[in-house]
């Protein structure tokens, strides 16, 4: 597992090796991310990575928080390029980036205080050329990405939504407050319609 929290000016390539992915992961845990991006973090470069049976495969979010530094509008998650992974056999999403609660109404319970925090908002999110297959949920889902220009191209999403949930099975999803452009991108074989 690789998480990034903080974090600037960051590459994680798996480009080194004769193979086409240098990264090969692997977990039991369904819960966690192989990759995640979180905090007060921005400009990473996520690549060349195969990832299976992880609970998803990317994570770039930060969900409400106690500090005001993790609440919107004090930061912006931003410039951030996932290419040229392969994402298999996910219990959740193949891609999670952004919260599904863009306007806080999830309570966080800060030194016996009850707020409800908005969550960072993102911007310049590059998704592409990625294979997803084999997903419990969505392929990618993409929420809270207000800012700059956020761009979903050229994947391959395959086979998706294998628990069966009409809300949680499409092939690429946008959320709240996301603009993007969507273009040449294969989807093939999703629950939900």
């Amino acid at each position: 597992i690789i998480r990034l929290r903080h974090c600037k000016y960051i590459k994680v390539l798996g480009n080194g090796s004769s193979d086409q992915y240098g990264f090969f992961m692997t977990s039991t845990a369904t819960n966690s991310p192989a990759m995640s991006v979180s905090g007060r973090s921005s400009n990473i470069e996520m690549a060349y990575a195969d990832i299976n049976n992880h609970g998803y495969g990317f994570w770039v979010k930060e969900e409400g928080a106690c500090e005001d530094s993790l609440q919107y509008p004090n930061f912006t998650i931003d410039n951030i390029s996932l290419h040229d992974n392969r994402v298999r056999n996910t219990y959740y999403s193949g891609f999670y980036i952004g919260s599904t609660d863009p306007n806080g109404t999830r309570p966080y319970t800060c030194n016996g205080v009850t707020i409800y925090p908005k969550p960072l908002r993102l911007g310049n999110i590059k998704v592409y050329n990625n294979i997803i297959d084999r997903t419990g949920r969505g392929g990618i889902q993409m929420s809270c990405a207000q800012f700059g220009t956020n761009e979903i191209y050229g994947n391959t999403i395959t086979n998706i939504g294998q628990q069966l949930d009409g809300q949680q099975g499409n092939g690429i999803v946008l959320g709240g407050y996301t603009h993007a452009n969507i273009y040449n991108n294969t989807v093939n074989y999703t629950f939900a319609a």
